[in-house]
């Protein structure tokens, strides 16, 4: 992957995060305490600076059916196709 790309991506990823926060009716604040992450993480995702943990979009899939593959690609669906 080269960096244009790479920065492309991130940023896609943070506007799922922005707007699925936002769909929750939650502010940053509120997404932070309830994952027990620092503001300046969820931040940095939301803006495309940083790829989010795995293991914290695991707690935001559990807690508010957010998948995984959504956050990542953009697919909405719980489960492959092939």
């Amino acid at each position: 992957m080269g960096k244009k790309r790479d920065k492309e991506e991130l940023a896609e990823i943070g506007k799922r995060l922005k707007a699925a926060r936002r769909s929750l009716g939650l502010n940053q604040k509120d997404i932070c305490q309830l994952l027990n992450i620092k503001a300046s993480t969820w931040s940095q995702w939301e803006n495309g600076k940083s790829i989010p943990d795995p293991l914290i979009m695991k707690e935001f899939y559990l807690l508010y059916g957010i998948t995984l593959n959504w956050v990542y690609v953009g697919d909405a669906r719980k489960k492959r196709k092939r």
